[in-house]
């Protein structure tokens, strides 16, 4: 079992790689899938609704993951080379570098003698000892930056995608899915929409930042739609409890 597991993983791996955009999006469609299912059998419905399965797996696969897939690689695109351990690490070792260099040419002007050496060693361990405490300097003031932009990738993101997409999704839904007229489903988001980008604004901005922080580019839309299906899974849970207590 464990060998089977392992090779629909490596090659789910390899179609990530080749077709990113494809895998994606089939992803998010099947993720949707799953947990309307869930979803569904948690209201208590005695037969799935397929026509309301098919048409968020729809969601899923034409709009979800695809727009996902873009946006991430937008934002790896505004922010290139401002995250991540391995800018500080580099910019940290060009340090030392900088400090080595200013080192043998300040030293390296003469034929050194045994004085000269001495003093050369002593100039070093200076050098070293300032080039140590610049670099921890540096390390830390990298670090802050990368927390800031990282923060502000979270902060972009919900305050533009993140109300476009829970007003299209309920558009979406109300319209497509559940076939309502469109004075109904306008009411509908008039009325719900504040609360429910209330209730999102809540729990997505943790999400987001793990997300960027964690994870690689080519797993975020993986990990989005998956925290996602859950979020779905937990509001009918919730939605169920509250209409069990007003029964």
């Amino acid at each position: 079992m464990s060998e089977i597991v392992k090779q629909g993983w490596k090659k789910y791996l390899i179609a990530l790689q080749l077709h990113p955009l494809r895998t994606k999006a089939i992803t998010a469609g099947v993720l949707v899938g799953c947990s309307d299912v869930i979803a569904q059998k948690i209201s208590g419905v005695k037969r799935l609704q397929f026509r309301r399965l098919l048409l968020l797996m729809l969601y899923g696969f034409a709009y979800s993951g695809p727009f996902g897939h873009f946006l991430h690689k937008l934002m790896d695109v505004i922010f290139q080379g401002k995250k991540g351990n391995k800018t500080v690490a580099k910019k940290v070792r060009l340090s030392k570098l900088c400090f080595f260099v200013v080192f043998i040419f300040r030293g390296a002007t003469h034929m050194p003698t045994t004085t000269t050496v001495i003093r050369l060693q002593v100039r070093f361990e200076e050098d070293r000892e300032y080039a140590t405490v610049m670099a921890k300097n540096n390390t830390k003031l990298l670090k802050s930056t990368v927390s800031l932009l990282m923060n502000f990738q979270v902060l972009l993101e919900q305050l533009t995608t993140s109300p476009w997409n829970n007003f299209f999704f309920m558009m979406y839904y109300g319209l497509v899915v559940e076939g309502r007229p469109w004075g109904l489903v306008k009411n509908k988001v008039r009325k719900d929409y504040p609360s429910f980008q209330l209730t999102a604004w809540k729990f997505w901005p943790i999400v987001g930042w793990i997300n960027y922080q964690y994870m690689p580019l080519q797993f975020r839309v993986l990990f989005h739609s998956f925290v996602a299906s859950c979020w779905a899974i937990f509001l009918n849970l919730k939605a169920r409890s509250i209409t069990t207590k007003k029964t």
